[in-house]
């Protein structure tokens, strides 16, 4: 006969105090374990659960411990019967009422059969449970095959059990139970009366040609390097090539604690071509959509998969993370005292030791996928090499490879002594480092030219490389300019030396050009069309189309007197309609004057009676240049103006202008033709542009 005795609390707040179903049939599971069992079967229906070991059993003295709450003989991280102890609170068995009222107990040991029963519904009944008696059965047995435990347990709660079927009812948390604890001579079998168990081999063959790295820790391995302390490293393992890495120093404390041990066994995979599915589950974290390594305590699972972070080095840079990981990290702690943990075992709580080895898995994920991102760099390096090359017919091909050796030359499949250029093929060069050349022996091409703008802004400088792209037979540069014609001629100015030219003024552009390869000595010509437009600029008013004469030769503010904007204006309308030809001569006359008066004004000069002598005024070069052209802040635009200034000095149009427009007011003896000012027009649109510079 034994008593039901407690040890500060009754009977139903334990089993009311365990933190979930799962956390029950894990701390049962344990008991089977440390009871060295060899196998455990978990029989469940929607009536009973059964827990059945074939382990040691139990004499009517250890059911007087099991049946005394909070008394255990078991120390955590103490060894029984050659296997750690992950539990020490006494309340494993207790786990049993999480999932019903009733409990039956049959234990063989010693060749007596002991058996019992509990029933929480009496127990909870009574006041003083000192007295309570629980009758145990006994009766002698010989059949040695008879051995082990086993719970069953009736009247389930309804509420209860059907968490429990949720859990058991996906697939990941079913394995992790079937896995919970890590020892191949214990096996875990679990069994539904419902639907299909999952039978999910933890084999990972399909993963080995997948796998990019093995990561290994142990910190009872270490390196004694030239008679100095030992030193703890990360062992990396790829294509049959081993990396050591030293751990920080700063860890080393954690694993000269005494008692403290912990191994490390980690795949690394690249699932291209696989995916999540093709990972057993029991390495997938479902909540974070993941896969990850697993950690045991005492070879017992803990289930707890935020401490290992596979995405560490995400905030840092994306090349050094590889999230697809597998594997096991196994912690042995021989003493209670060194790291502790919550009731349900899922969370350590609040040390340093904690602190140091939530540290030491951080660097672990870390270094490993540094490591891992370096070698396959250095892999890709070192890696044989296809290079395409060309080369034309009957030149020199470029199949140097550094100091490499050529091995073998090959076309159409077929070993040559050497390369031929004397026709099109292509051939494949092998070098001693295992790289190759592609070499595609092809004609020569023409050469070419290409019209790259075919729109050009008055008053700006253009290169003709801007303008066109040249390219010679080999998509290079070796080509002689032999002509460059650009007409009409009086709208543009060419400086040949410097190959830049300025169009002074809006017009349709013809361009006739000659060039020839330097390689193949191909002359080529070609003939292409533009036009030159007014530059873009802020107006006061007035519209300014393809027909407006005169407009600034620069992108500029137009911030003139109104009556000189209204001026400008009604010209440009006259010089549209192409009617009034004699009318818009002689008012651009009187036009020039009031802006060449503004400019007087705004240069701060005297003003003469005579335009002739206010004109050459503001062309004085300490004018013209010093106060306008030399300070246009745009580099092209200054070049433009300025090619445009002394185009029409050279070609004597600057000096003429004036006279014309007198001629056509002053003493006039004949009609001066639309046709004869028109090459004016860049010269009066240059003085337009300087009194509005003058004026912004």
């Amino acid at each position: 006969m034994a008593k039901l005795s407690v040890s500060g609390k009754i009977i139903q707040e334990v089993s009311h105090s365990v933190p979930g179903t799962k956390y029950a049939i894990i701390e049962l599971i344990k008991n089977a374990y440390e009871a060295k069992a060899n196998r455990v079967t978990v029989d469940i229906s929607n009536e009973e659960i059964i827990i059945n070991d074939d382990g040691n059993g139990m004499n009517s003295e250890e059911i007087g411990t099991l049946l005394t709450v909070s008394d255990s003989n078991k120390v955590f991280g103490q060894e029984i019967n050659g296997r750690l102890i992950s539990g020490e609170k006494g309340l494993g068995f207790f786990s049993a009422f999480k999932f019903g009222n009733k409990i039956n107990v049959s234990t063989y040991k010693d060749g007596i059969h002991s058996s019992f029963e509990l029933d929480m519904k009496e127990i909870s009944k009574q006041k003083n449970l000192y007295h309570f008696d629980i009758p145990i059965k006994e009766s002698d047995y010989d059949d040695p095959n008879l051995k082990g435990t086993k719970i069953s347990i009736t009247e389930l709660y309804s509420e209860n059990f059907t968490l429990f079927k949720e859990k058991i009812d996906d697939e990941a948390e079913y394995l992790r139970l079937c896995n919970v604890i890590d020892d191949p001579d214990f096996q875990i079998e679990i069994k539904k009366s419902w639907g299909s168990n999952f039978n999910e081999s933890l084999s990972e063959l399909k993963l080995e040609e997948a796998k990019q790295v093995n990561a290994y820790f142990d910190s009872m391995k270490s390196l004694n390097l030239d008679g100095e302390s030992k030193k703890y490293f990360i062992k990396l393992t790829r294509n049959s090539n081993e990396y050591q890495v030293p751990i920080e120093a700063k860890y080393e404390k954690l694993f000269d604690i005494k008692g403290f041990s912990m191994r490390i066994n980690i795949d690394i995979y690249s699932l291209k071509g696989l995916s999540r599915k093709d990972v057993p589950k029991l390495y997938h974290d479902t909540p974070r959509n993941r896969i990850i390594p697993i950690i045991y305590i005492n070879n017992c699972l803990f289930d707890n998969y935020a401490m290992y972070n596979p995405e560490i080095n995400a905030s840092e840079n994306n090349k050094f993370v590889f999230r697809q990981q597998t594997g096991k990290i196994d912690l042995y702690l021989r003493s209670p005292r060194i790291i502790s943990f919550n009731a349900d075992r899922t969370q350590m709580t609040e040390s340093s030791n904690s602190k140091l080895f939530q540290e030491f898995l951080n660097f672990f994920s870390s270094t490993i996928q540094k490591e891992l991102r370096k070698i396959l760099d250095e892999e890709e390096e070192n890696k044989p090499k296809v290079l395409n090359r060309r080369s034309f017919i009957n030149s020199k091909p470029s199949i140097d490879n550094g100091n490499h050796e050529i091995v073998t030359i090959k076309q159409n499949g077929i070993e040559k002594s050497e390369v031929l250029t004397d026709k099109e093929g292509i051939w494949e060069v092998t070098y001693s480092n295992g790289d190759k050349i592609i070499l595609t022996i092809e004609k020569r091409p023409d050469p070419v030219i290409k019209q790259v703008n075919q729109s050009f802004i008055v008053g700006r400088e253009y290169s003709f490389e801007e303008l066109f792209t040249f390219r010679d037979c080999e998509n290079g540069t070796k080509i002689k300019p032999l002509e460059f014609i650009v007409t009409p001629e009086e709208c543009r100015s060419i400086n040949y030396s410097t190959r830049k030219i300025t169009f002074n003024k809006p017009s349709e552009v013809h361009f006739e050009i000659k060039i020839m390869d330097k390689i193949s000595e191909i002359k080529l010509n070609a003939e292409y069309v533009g036009k030159s437009v007014f530059p873009k600029s802020n107006a006061l008013s007035g519209t300014y189309g393809p027909s407006t004469v005169i407009h600034p030769l620069m992108e500029i503010d137009q911030n003139v007197k109104p009556d000189i904007i209204e001026f400008k204006n009604q010209l440009n309308n006259l010089y549209r309609s192409g009617k009034y030809e004699v009318v818009f001569i002689s008012s651009l006359r009187t036009f020039v004057e009031l802006v060449v008066n503004d400019i007087i004004e705004k240069l701060g000069k005297t003003q003469d009676e005579k335009l002739h002598v206010n004109y050459n005024l503001i062309n004085k070069d300490e004018n013209i240049k010093d106060r306008f052209i030399n300070l246009i802040p745009s580099t092209r635009e200054k070049a433009g103006i300025k090619a445009i200034y002394e185009q029409a000095i050279h070609e004597g149009r600057y000096r003429s202008t004036v006279k014309y427009l007198n001629l056509s007011t002053h003493a006039a003896q004949r009609i001066i033709s639309m046709k004869q000012i028109e090459s004016d027009f860049p010269v009066i649109n240059l003085i337009y542009t300087y009194l509005c510079f003058l004026s912004k």
